[in-house]
């Protein structure tokens, strides 16, 4: 509204973040493992991407809330010996979610255009 507004940290169980790995544009989701607030997890990055200590993670163009190119952080640990066909991604984030005390609240000029659009999308289904 005018005066308020809901806000759900990255420190959240729920939060999900469409990310991509710089270098190479492979498209993944940050997501807090509930751990250390210094770090957070790449998932849904297949097993063929090369990925080294030291990548970095920023925002995707496929996000409704960010916008693209925001910096999240830098890959710290890779470890594509899982036993599934994604990797185990942790990436120390850019900003310390522990000590964080003032936010931008950015608002989305064209919402309204984006709702519309998204829900002609469903309607085509």
């Amino acid at each position: 509204s005018d005066h308020y507004c809901s806000v759900l940290s990255f420190l959240h169980k729920d939060s999900r973040i469409s990310a991509r790995v710089k270098k190479n544009g492979f498209i993944g989701s940050m997501v807090w493992d509930g751990y250390d607030d210094r770090f957070g997890s790449l998932k849904d990055i297949a097993k063929h991407v090369k990925l080294a200590k030291g990548d970095t993670i920023v925002t995707s163009s496929y996000s409704k809330i960010f916008p693209e190119g925001v910096p999240i952080g830098v890959i710290d640990l890779v470890n594509a010996k899982t036993g599934d066909n994604f990797q185990e991604v942790k990436v120390r984030l850019s900003v310390s979610f522990g000590s964080l005390t003032h936010v931008y609240i950015v608002g989305n000029l064209m919402k309204e255009e984006q709702v519309k659009l998204e829900e002609g999308q469903k309607d085509d289904r």
